[in-house]
């Protein structure tokens, strides 16, 4: 079971006399159950973790903002995202960083392509 399930169950079980604290939990909860649910997804492998910049050496020329999957989850862990607008901007720069260096019709491009539309529907199916 992940932190953020049994965290969102616990403050619907204890209450939260701090709605603010008790909304940003639920969004935690939210963010981490979305991460989870699109990490499974066979189109996500390469989100998964950092660009290995040793090996794709010209990455930082094009990308000047690179995020992962795993910068994101940490993020959550830190309770860095305030608001739903903050988190789908920082997932959806992952595919948009794929996209840019990536050249169409490849497989990562698809990959970005496939997994943000899957992100899409899974921030619908969370109300985010």
């Amino acid at each position: 079971e992940a932190w953020w399930e049994r965290q969102e169950v616990e403050d619907v079980v204890m209450g939260s006399d701090n709605s603010v604290d008790s909304t940003q939990a639920k969004l935690k909860a939210k963010f981490g159950a979305i991460m989870q649910q699109l990490k499974k997804a066979k189109d996500s492998w390469p989100f998964h973790g950092p660009v290995d910049t040793n090996v794709v050496k010209d990455y930082l020329d094009y990308v000047k903002t690179p995020i992962d999957f795993s910068l994101i989850f940490q993020r959550i862990d830190e309770g860095y995202y305030g608001s739903p607008e903050a988190f789908k901007a920082d997932v959806n720069l992952v595919f948009e960083n794929c996209r840019l260096y990536n050249k169409p019709n490849t497989q990562y491009y698809d990959c970005a392509n496939v997994t943000q539309e899957r992100f899409a529907k899974l921030c619908v199916k969370h109300e985010i």
